[in-house]
């Protein structure tokens, strides 16, 4: 984020063979400072965390790029790796959280991160500029629009996979073999709205389930109707913000009947 020092974090998982970062820990949206700068968020930060796991000899990062507050087509986070040394011979995953390409970035996510029509125009011309001047174009790429354009960046110059994060987690977990042995799914999410079903997390476990078991969702706020959420395919809806009120969703949700369910309850 702009002429912001903050301490960020990688996790080595046990045989030191693969690291996971969380962009947001360095490039989250709630590190910007107040009023929000758009235009000069980074993701320099990012890269930094790439180049330190690489460091450490890594043979794969996965890099999750959900909640960042920055929209510079990954040029922050490219330039840190290359002054780093580049990735050696470490392989780089993307978890994507959705579909967006590099040219909607920020169109998409521009409001979100401070920046009003005149700067989302400035950086829809800024990402255009610099994938135009890229041996390999990001734009049209499903997903390279994720934190920003990020994703897309890092693709162009390190050839990182672009995969669905959740769909990865599902896997890793072996989630669905755990199904059978389940009565419900309790899922979450910041906010509920028209981007859910584009790759977020819900999407994911929605499309696991397939109706196998109900699903249910605590969030933070919603923007969908109660129609709207039940043609998503979800069960339930609880709005919850704080530990007490996530406490309460929790027996809310343990309290509705098991079988296929009606309109969700739980909105507001």
């Amino acid at each position: 984020m702009p002429n912001t020092r903050v301490l960020g974090s990688v996790l080595f998982l046990p045989d030191r063979g693969r690291a996971i970062i969380d962009t947001a820990s360095a490039s989250g949206l709630p590190l910007a400072p107040d009023p929000r700068d758009p235009w000069a968020a980074t993701s320099r930060g990012t890269g930094e965390l790439v180049v330190e796991a690489v460091r450490q000899g890594v043979r794969e990062v996965w890099l999750g790029v959900g909640g960042s507050g920055c929209t510079d087509g990954g040029r922050g986070a490219v330039e840190a790796i290359l002054d780093g040394g580049g990735l050696g011979n470490a392989t780089l995953k993307v978890l994507c959280d959705v579909r967006t390409v590099y040219e909607d970035a920020p169109r998409t996510f521009g409001p979100q991160k401070g920046a009003d029509p005149a700067v989302v125009a400035a950086l829809e011309r800024r990402l255009d500029d610099y994938a135009s001047s890229l041996p390999r174009d990001p734009r049209g790429i499903p997903g390279s629009g994720a934190a920003g354009g990020l994703a897309g960046g890092l693709w162009e110059q390190f050839g990182a996979t672009l995969s669905s994060g959740i769909e990865e987690i599902i896997k890793l977990l072996a989630l669905r073999d755990k199904l059978s042995e389940v009565d419900l799914v309790v899922t979450g999410e910041g906010q509920l709205d028209q981007q859910t079903a584009q790759g977020k997390v819900i999407a994911g476990v929605l499309a696991m389930c397939a109706g196998a078991v109900p699903v249910h969702a605590v969030v933070g706020r919603t923007r969908l109707t109660r129609t709207e959420a039940h043609e998503l395919g979800l069960d339930s809806i609880q709005v919850a913000s704080t530990a007490a009120q996530i406490t309460c969703a929790g027996s809310r949700i343990a309290a509705l009947p098991r079988e296929a369910t009606s309109p969700p309850h739980g909105l507001g």
